[in-house]
């Protein structure tokens, strides 16, 4: 009997013995899975044939984005099972799936588990660092808010005089936010947190409950929204009670959706969906401050975004060096994080993949973690997710500058609203003493709102995108990921263009999940925890190519 009908047989035993109330969401690490099929299978086909794969298992079977006339992607959840319960890899299960229902490829949603990180009792996306780097990548003691220029980080890329000069500030602009919800803060008023969206329903409308729970992020979305769009002055503190932050575009829209928990992604499955959420409620901004591993359905999803003229951005990472996704897929852009003297900030993640950089250390935003915590409290942030909401704020600046009807209006054939402002947001960074991986430069908003758009070549023939990236993530774990096909690189994916790439995709988001694992072991005190078991399928592997054996876990 194979690994993966040892797990069938688990869970057959599993569900045989619980009254199976629990919901998917209730479930710590659920059994769940993201299909895709070829495009030639109707939903009533794969319900069938995940059937005939799953004989009695209760499971549910939708589609992954709403809507749809003929889904590609679905999601399979399965009744009362755990991935941590199931002897073996997840993995084994994912490539008995995908081989015996002929799917293109399956990726398990796995959850992102902190629980036992060292992460010293604290929230937020600097705890978090705090604990798994030991100081490594973030600064140390935040300044003193009374004795701080509060908007250091709008005057380092040029808003100030972007807004004086063309008398622009967001307005007209919706701009899709992508995190952990919103909670009530004096800097956050003015955004209609209840005509949100909430893929958890866990609270109405986007609200972040403010659980405070080992390895989530609690107030993250609050922070990163209020870099974008709150209404303080920019030249000025406001009276007591309006609010002390001012926002990179503080007249757009914001539309929360809450989708995440952690901003360190496994499972990318509900971030998928918020990018085709956020693409059909027309938005014209999309940012993600959050990132993880490989996902052919969120590549597909911001595909579909960037195709209708949205402009998609996403942070570049934290302290792991090499740039995450969905910031490192071609189609999306990618920050980096910068200090207020203009060099990199230390913990910002960088490469070739990078677009531009933008202020990610000490950046003051909203800070409210706790329900207990007051709601005019202030901070001063770290990381890359606060350089790419300052950026969409930028974004926004300059669809309205230009009017994005008239932008559109005006591309040429091939060309997107993304490649346009990809082209120009290069074109006017500053480089100053920033390295190549730093992207471009310091994201200049004055200078990109100052250059014309009209009688400019076609973009697409330019050098308006950046290479494609290679798939290793970093120079010694991962390079054995090189020469992968990224457009089905990470999925449990049956497609190859060469035979590297054939011989690499179908373990290789497996390897980028043993590596996350591998991190986590090492942040951990003594005695650490054995990783689970490679799948067979990549114990083959690592078999077949020993080159790369001692390299895998």
């Amino acid at each position: 009997m194979s690994t993966a009908q040892q797990q069938l047989a688990s869970i057959q035993r599993s569900q045989s013995l619980t009254m199976m109330s629990a919901a998917a969401e209730d479930v710590p690490n659920p059994v769940s899975f993201i299909l895709r099929t070829h495009g030639t299978s109707t939903a009533s086909d794969i319900q069938k044939a995940a059937g005939k794969v799953l004989a009695s298992i209760q499971f549910d079977l939708s589609p992954l984005f709403q809507d749809e006339d003929h889904p590609e992607f679905f999601v399979l959840d399965i009744h009362e099972a755990r991935f941590d319960a199931l002897p073996g890899s997840p993995f084994d299960l994912a490539y008995y799936i995908r081989e015996q229902m002929g799917l293109r490829s399956v990726e398990p949603a796995l959850e992102t588990d902190f629980s036992d990180w060292a992460i010293g009792g604290a929230e937020g996306e600097e705890a978090f660092a705090a604990g798994m780097f030991k100081g490594f990548c973030f600064e140390g003691d935040e300044p003193d808010p009374d004795q701080s220029d509060l908007n250091w980080a709008l005057r380092n890329v040029g808003v100030d005089k972007a807004r004086t000069n063309h008398g622009v500030d967001g307005s007209g602009i919706v701009i899709a936010h992508i995190d952990t919800g919103i909670a009530q803060h004096i800097e956050t008023r003015n955004i209609d947190v209840a005509n949100g969206l909430n893929l958890f329903g866990d609270s109405p409308g986007a609200t972040d409950p403010l659980l405070s729970r080992p390895g989530q992020h609690p107030g993250h979305g609050t922070a990163t929204s209020s870099v974008i769009v709150s209404q303080g002055a920019i030249d000025s503190h406001m009276p007591p009670g309006f609010g002390r932050i001012t926002g990179s575009a503080p007249g757009a829209t914001l539309f929360p959706i809450r989708a995440i928990k952690s901003v360190i992604r496994l499972n990318q499955k509900f971030v998928a969906r918020a990018v085709d959420d956020a693409r059909k409620t027309k938005a014209h901004i999309i940012t993600m401050s959050l990132g993880g591993i490989w996902s052919d359905a969120l590549k597909v999803a911001i595909q579909k975004a960037v195709d209708e003229n949205i402009i998609v951005l996403a942070a570049a990472g934290n302290c792991v060096r090499e740039v995450v996704y969905p910031a490192r897929y071609d189609v999306c852009l990618a920050v980096a994080g910068t200090n207020e003297s203009g060099t990199p900030w230390k913990g910002s993640c960088r490469g070739e993949e990078v677009d531009f950089s933008a202020p990610g250390e000490f950046v003051w935003c909203a800070r409210r973690t706790r329900k207990s915590d007051a709601i005019d409290g202030i901070g001063a942030g770290q990381g890359t997710s606060f350089a790419v909401a300052l950026s969409a704020g930028v974004a926004a600046l300059w669809l309205q500058r230009h009017g994005r009807d008239a932008l559109i209006q005006g591309l040429k054939p091939g060309d997107t609203l993304q490649s346009l402002f990809r082209k120009l947001a290069r074109d006017t960074a500053i480089k100053g003493t920033l390295p190549k991986s730093m992207g471009a430069g310091l994201l200049q908003a004055h200078r990109l709102l100052n250059e014309p758009i009209s009688d400019r070549p076609e973009i697409m023939a330019a050098s308006s995108i950046r290479s494609e990236p290679g798939s290793s993530l970093s120079q010694d774990t991962l390079a054995i990921l090189t020469g992968s096909d990224e457009a089905d690189f990470g999925s449990a994916s049956i497609h190859a263009e060469s035979a590297d790439a054939g011989e690499i995709e179908p373990v290789a988001l497996e390897i980028m999940w043993r590596i996350f694992l591998e991190a986590r072991q090492k942040s951990l005190s003594d005695p650490a925890p054995p990783l689970p078991p490679r799948s067979e399928m990549l114990s083959r592997f690592c078999a077949e190519n020993a080159r790369i054996g001692p390299r895998v876990p």
